[in-house]
């Protein structure tokens, strides 16, 4: 059973420890956003988003950024271009910096998300997030529910919430129900998860292991007033340097 007094005093020692401004985070690796629209932040920050699977962070976004500056490719990030043109050409700006590394799929998830963009939302990522009134549970349903499939790999839980924390952390994105994110929960976290005792030891061999872990911490966040926007990442970089075998 766990001790919720003692695993928040530990939750609050992690943040102390690993809330550190000066620690390099995946998505540090952007361009300077004082010279970019708002417009052109929310893509930069959503397309690559669902691109992160089962890959090292650091070299997503130092891919995205690099694609994303080379006058060349930047047309990948202007749904209203992409639409417009074949497979090919997108793949080919999407493989040269490695942004994409599943050369067809990949290219298909980006294509798909440009497409929902185009047709829904005028091309702009801030309709999606104005339609739903910047509300965690409106963009839940429409995006992991209502019309999932639109939205393929960034609707997933972990990617889903990681993707929210990321606007709201670089881009001040008002947020009405904050509250409501969930920690984003990969194979670091699933360890932490296990050594902090949020999950035991039958849980963390499961194959969902991470839905698993998921439900445990909004319980634990609940019962302890952590926001998970505030334990994410230095819970991340804790588990990443403690944990690693």
């Amino acid at each position: 059973m766990i001790n919720n007094l003692e695993l928040k005093k530990q939750l609050l020692d992690i943040i102390k420890q690993y809330d550190d401004p000066h620690t390099a985070l995946p998505e540090d690796e952007h361009p300077d956003l004082s010279k970019l629209s708002m417009e052109d932040s929310l893509r930069y920050f959503t397309l690559p988003m669902a691109l992160d699977y089962r890959r090292d962070s650091y070299k997503l976004w130092q891919s995205a950024k690099a694609t994303f500056l080379d006058p060349a490719t930047n047309f990948v990030f202007k749904p209203e271009e992409v639409i417009n043109l074949s497979v090919n050409d997108v793949q080919e700006a999407l493989t040269k910096y490695k942004l994409a590394i599943q050369y067809n799929k990949q290219t298909e998830i980006w294509i798909k998300l440009c497409e929902t963009l185009h047709n829904n939302y005028n091309d702009k990522v801030s309709e999606l997030l104005a339609t739903n009134n910047y509300s965690v549970m409106l963009l839940k349903k429409e995006m992991q529910k209502t019309n999932k499939k639109s939205y393929p790999y960034i609707s997933g839980d972990k990617l889903f919430n990681y993707w929210l924390m990321v606007l709201k952390k670089y881009l001040d994105i008002p947020l009405q129900d904050i509250e409501k994110l969930s920690l984003a929960i990969d194979s670091h976290i699933v360890k932490a998860s296990y050594k902090l005792q949020v999950i035991t030891e039958e849980e963390l061999n499961k194959y969902n292991s991470a839905k698993l872990s998921m439900r445990a911490w909004d319980k634990v966040l609940q019962e302890t007033s952590i926001r998970a926007i505030d334990l994410q990442n230095p819970l991340w970089l804790w588990a990443k340097n403690e944990l690693n075998e």
